[in-house]
């Protein structure tokens, strides 16, 4: 008989509540929400480019919202038990809610963002907003 053993760390050994809230205000994560998807965001001329990796969420399951200059992703991904016959062996897929943050050093227009889903990979495109010209002001002599 074959028998397959999937060792777990403990991270109730390893990291206390301090180290907890440390990473938490570090990566915006809450370990209760869920899960954390991979993000990759970038910088051209003229816009940001974030890319999500949220492979087995409807497209109806994600939110996008921008604040300014914080895009934020969130959203979330039902669990899909295939049979109550079924003895798991092994779950690594992870479940729940989720949600990323991403603030930027310039500012954005948020009128022409642009979100594509395809392949389970989220596309953004934040536009920067131009540059504003220098006004000159004239002053009234009286």
């Amino acid at each position: 008989m074959n028998y397959m053993v999937l060792n777990k760390p403990r991270t109730d050994l390893f990291f206390s509540k301090g180290i907890d809230q440390l990473f938490d205000d570090l990566f915006k994560f809450d370990a209760k929400s869920g899960f954390l998807p991979k993000l990759n965001a970038a910088e051209s001329d003229k816009a940001f480019h974030v890319e999500v990796e949220i492979p087995g969420i409807d497209a109806k399951d994600i939110d996008i919202s921008l604040n300014e200059k914080t895009l934020t992703v969130s959203g979330h991904r039902e669990s899909k038990q295939e049979s109550k016959e079924e003895n798991r062996l092994v779950t690594e897929r992870s479940y729940g809610n989720f949600k990323r943050s991403v603030t930027f050093a310039k500012e954005v227009n948020s009128d022409e963002v642009k979100a594509v889903y395809k392949d389970g990979i989220l596309n953004i495109e934040i536009p920067k907003k131009e540059p504003r010209e220098t006004k000159k002001i004239e002053v009234a002599v009286q």
